[in-house]
């Protein structure tokens, strides 16, 4: 992975429904998660507001240590950890909104904090449980058709 983990990082699961006018250049980060590589945080939720989807910014910050000096293994581990504690299938994407570097007793460590955002097109956020129940709630819509993030594609305009 060659995407440089920063404040304003953001990650996609596999799967996730996407605009189609929005372009993504992603690159595997783990096993079911795609860091955007061509945009942060802030950009990226522009570029969803102007495709008219919603791009929520979830309460509840979550954070995970890492053991080592400030620098991207120690930052991918903790990225993970918040990763594996997030519930499965429930949100489809994460920001990384802080790093901090500290040291006890003299042994560094990272601490990485994130938020967990969801990429949809309705108004209001949709529970996860009625994403996924049988018959849930969906709006049509007369917009181009959405993409989905898949396992190493990069996604670019209408390619």
């Amino acid at each position: 992975m060659n995407t440089l983990l920063k404040v304003g990082t953001v990650f996609v699961q596999e799967g996730a429904v996407l605009p189609s006018e929005v372009p993504l250049e992603t690159e595997s980060f783990s096993r079911s998660w795609k860091a955007v590589s061509n945009l942060d945080g802030f950009a990226m939720g522009r570029k969803i507001e102007n495709a008219k989807w919603r791009f929520f910014y979830l309460a509840g910050q979550r954070s995970a240590t890492a053991m080592g000096i400030e620098g991207q293994p120690a930052i991918s581990k903790a990225v993970v950890r918040i990763m594996g504690r997030l519930p499965r299938e429930t949100y489809n994407s994460l920001e990384v909104t802080q790093i901090v570097s500290k040291r006890f007793l003299g042994i560094p460590y990272v601490r990485v904090f994130a938020h967990a955002r969801h990429i949809q097109e309705e108004m209001q956020l949709v529970a996860p449980e009625e994403r996924s129940a049988p018959g849930a709630r969906t709006m049509k819509s007369t917009r181009p058709p959405a993409v989905s993030v898949n396992p190493a594609t990069v996604i670019a305009g209408h390619s």
